[in-house]
């Protein structure tokens, strides 16, 4: 056990002294701009005057008794305006709520990967696949409670499908993107996609020996992907209308076409063909789960 000197003592008992004015003063602050309406103008002014006084008395470290005193009595005189410990409790609720609201409705959201279509880069499944983040905000800001319907027309009170109102940047090639499917004929107009950006807006798009031929020409594909080869054909070895060997399709402008990288056996733009960029929520970037070998940022 510690033994402590008188003069320890003393110190130890002024720094709690300073610790609780320094708390009450905070607390008597807010009390005070919530009484102001109540009380009128001269109140206001004395209350003023006061906190000022012990402001001033905390910055300069003294008179810390008489501080207390003061701030107290305040604080006594305003108990009616305390907020009571439920009342505290649900309102930190709310604003965590809007709060995690905000986050994952502008700039950062979890998905869960439910198929095998962008194996081996994700591993899927509706029980077990990944746990990944997806940067929201990397390509641009968009209008809450507005969206387009597949014809292009506004509808209002829809968070998730609302287009971008100021662009960051574009989709480049080679980027993991989840998507809306709405407006895609020929899937669930209510949900998310992941695949893996090839072709962009203008450009024509050709699958030919397990490559990606871009305006003619054999692009290469970056070391991070490997030995993955693209297909003609995917699913049930069906042959998709924009996927079909000899053939380039032309990307049209605000469009992209999309590729999993298990092609094998994804549905994608060889199938349904192109994306919107309203469409494109963002760009996935972290596995976060599980944790294993290849946890941490996506390519």
């Amino acid at each position: 056990m510690t033994d402590y000197k008188g003069d320890d003592v003393k110190k130890i008992t002024e720094a709690k002294k300073y610790r609780n004015a320094r708390k009450t003063y905070k607390t008597v602050k807010e009390l005070v701009k919530r009484a102001k309406k109540d009380r009128g103008r001269d109140w206001y002014l004395n209350a003023g005057k006061t906190m000022s006084e012990v402001r001033e008395a905390l910055k300069r470290k003294q008179n810390i008794d008489e501080a207390l005193q003061k701030i107290l009595l305040l604080e006594d005189n305003l108990k009616k305006y305390k907020k009571g410990a439920f009342r505290e409790f649900i309102e930190s609720l709310l604003w965590a709520g809007i709060l995690a609201l905000i986050v994952r409705g502008l700039f950062l959201q979890p998905f869960k990967i439910p198929t095998g279509s962008m194996e081996p880069t994700l591993h899927g499944s509706y029980d077990n696949g990944d746990r990944i983040f997806v940067n929201k905000i990397i390509f641009g800001l968009r209008l809450p409670w507005i969206a387009y319907d597949k014809e292009r027309q506004p509808i209002p009170l829809q968070l998730k499908y609302s287009p971008v109102i100021i662009p960051v940047k574009e989709p480049a090639r080679w980027d993991i993107v989840v998507f809306q499917t709405r407006g895609i004929i020929g899937l669930d107009q209510h949900k998310d996609y992941i695949k893996r950006v090839v072709g962009l807006p203008g450009e024509t798009v050709e699958i030919r020996g397990g490559d990606i031929y871009i305006n003619g020409e054999v692009t290469p594909k970056p070391a991070y992907l490997g030995n993955i080869y693209y297909r003609n054909t995917g699913l049930s070895g069906f042959d998709g209308e924009y996927g079909q060997e000899g053939r380039a399709v032309q990307v049209p402008e605000n469009m992209y076409f999309v590729l999993g990288d298990n092609s094998g056996n994804s549905k994608d733009s060889r199938y349904w063909g192109f994306v919107h960029r309203d469409n494109i929520l963002g760009r996935a970037f972290f596995i976060w789960w599980p944790i294993s070998n290849r946890w941490g940022y996506l390519k």
